[in-house]
């Protein structure tokens, strides 16, 4: 038993996969998403990559470690991943905490423009986008992750951590719905992101 439960877990050491470069692991991300209808995400660190604007997805790469040789190129790989947006079969639901849109790589003018993007997704017919304010009371979590259907779970860590074992996939989905329960409202949200665009792009 435990070895089919190892066997569903597969981990990929982040320092390994990026000393070859940051571009090819956006292409591969994009080929995972692109075999999911529906793609449930909860974000607690910065803003989720479907939805960042280059500067920042730039800025996010420059300050990585190690530091990213290929920074642009990366940029253009996960920016070309956020065509599926436009795909109307497919579905997004978002949990993003404050503290994430709060945490900037760049100066306050490129933070503005993230957040007016992360807003304007919010307008999407497919995308049901939730903010977890600073105040809320909330399950303890402790790493983002992304539930590819019912199929599969990618969580961030010190690695990337796929998991397809049912039972773990279960257990994901209902941490997500309790921290979507504990978000604002989708409106709520929007009125969050609205506020905080504009307080940003005063600064």
């Amino acid at each position: 038993m435990e070895q089919a439960w190892a066997a569903s877990i597969e981990v990929r050491s982040f320092r390994r996969e990026l000393a070859s470069g940051y571009a090819s692991g956006q292409v591969a991300a994009g080929e995972g998403e692109a075999q999911a209808t529906l793609l449930r995400s909860l974000q607690h660190l910065v803003v989720p990559g479907l939805l960042q604007t280059r500067p920042y997805t730039v800025a996010l790469f420059r300050r990585a470690r190690p530091v990213a040789q290929d920074a642009e190129q990366a940029a253009d790989a996960r920016l070309a991943r956020q065509r599926i947006l436009d795909d109307q079969i497919r579905r997004f639901q978002w949990v993003i905490t404050e503290a994430a849109l709060w945490w900037r790589p760049a100066d306050w003018a490129v933070q503005a423009e993230q957040i007016r993007a992360v807003a304007a997704a919010t307008s999407r017919p497919n995308v049901d986008l939730r903010i977890l304010p600073l105040d809320a009371q909330a399950p303890t979590f402790y790493h983002s992750f992304t539930i590819h259907d019912d199929q599969l779970v990618v969580a961030d860590s010190l690695g990337a951590i796929q998991l397809s074992d049912p039972d773990d996939i279960a257990w994901q989905i209902e941490v997500f719905t309790r921290m979507q329960q504990a978000a604002l409202d989708p409106a709520a949200s929007r009125a969050v992101l609205d506020g905080l665009a504009a307080r940003f792009a005063a600064r």
